[in-house]
Parts: structure tokens; C-alpha cells; sequence
């Protein structure tokens, strides 16, 4: 079950010093370059994303109010069901992997630090800064920069199931 999954992945990231504290610092293995590539391009384009899958849900679910035109009055919306909209949301490759990504991403930056999320937002939200730059304006050095933002990555990608912690 899902809740048991989230449970045993959530234990893992606190083994890990991940999910309680990012910058816990007892991560003992570093992600694939590819991995870390994907997860980080994913954090860059989290914004985007989360608008996208926003504007997609918005377009697809009718709007409560109606809309008169069309032949006899009837909007062409008028007969979409609930069960229709769920459907083409569900039924969309596209917008379940956009879900999946948002929510993972959504799941890990809720429970970041102030510090951990301000490096996360200038380096990947808005980009504006370096790691090292980043670094600097959270009063932090530039390895302990790169290890918490190499956490809050390792715990994305767990939480995307691109890497399996086994204990």
C-alpha cells in the first residue's frame, strides 16, 4: 500500500539523516551523475512544472459555472462528468508523470529547513545564484552548501524511486 511505501521510504530518509535534517551529513553514498543530472534538472524546472500541471488540471476540469452557447443552448462542457475529468487526467501518461514530479519535489521541500530551502530556491527555483553564491548569503561554507544540497537531491530522487535504500 502507498501509506506503507511513503512509511518505509520516510524511515529511510531518517536513517539517512535526510528527512528530518538535510543536512544530517551520515549519507554515505553519492547519486549516479545521470541520477543527480535528472533530479537537479527536475528541481530547476519545479516552478514551470508546477504551473504547467496547474494549467492542465484547470483546462480540463469544467468550470462550475455555465457557459451558454453552442446548438440548443448547452455549453459543450455541460456533459462532462466527474468520472470524464479524472479519466483524461489519469489516462494522461504526460500529466501522471508531471504529478508524480511535482508531488515528490512538493514532499521533500516541505520538510527542508529555512537554509536548506533559501539554497534551493537560489540555485534551482530562480537560478540567480551559484552553489557557492548561495552558500555565502546563507552563511554557510561552500562543502556544507554542497553536502545539504546533495541531501535534499538524494532525497528527491528516493522519493521519485530513482534510487533504493536497502538496510
Amino acid at each position: 500500500d502507498a501509506g506503507a511505501a511513503r512509511e518505509h521510504r520516510d524511515q529511510a530518509g531518517r536513517d539517512l539523516g535526510l528527512l528530518s535534517s538535510f543536512g544530517g551529513g551520515r549519507l554515505k553514498s553519492i547519486l549516479q551523475p545521470r541520477v543527480r543530472d535528472f533530479v537537479a534538472w527536475q528541481l530547476e524546472h519545479y516552478p514551470s512544472n508546477l504551473a504547467q500541471l496547474e494549467s492542465v488540471k484547470r483546462d480540463l476540469i469544467p468550470s462550475p459555472t455555465p457557459t451558454y452557447g453552442g446548438s440548443e443552448g448547452h455549453s459543450s462542457e455541460a456533459h462532462r462528468t466527474t468520472e470524464d475529468v479524472v479519466f483524461q487526467i489519469s489516462s494522461s501518461a504526460y500529466v501522471r508523470q508531471l504529478e508524480q514530479t511535482v508531488t515528490a519535489i512538493r514532499y521533500v521541500i516541505d520538510r527542508l529547513d529555512d537554509t536548506d530551502l533559501r539554497l534551493i530556491e537560489l540555485v534551482y527555483f530562480k537560478g540567480t545564484h551559484t552553489v557557492d553564491g548561495a552558500a555565502m548569503i546563507v552563511n554557510l561554507s561552500s562543502r556544507t552548501a554542497y553536502r545539504h544540497i546533495n541531501n535534499v537531491l538524494t532525497a528527491v530522487a528516493m522519493e521519485l524511486g530513482l534510487i533504493n535504500v536497502s538496510y
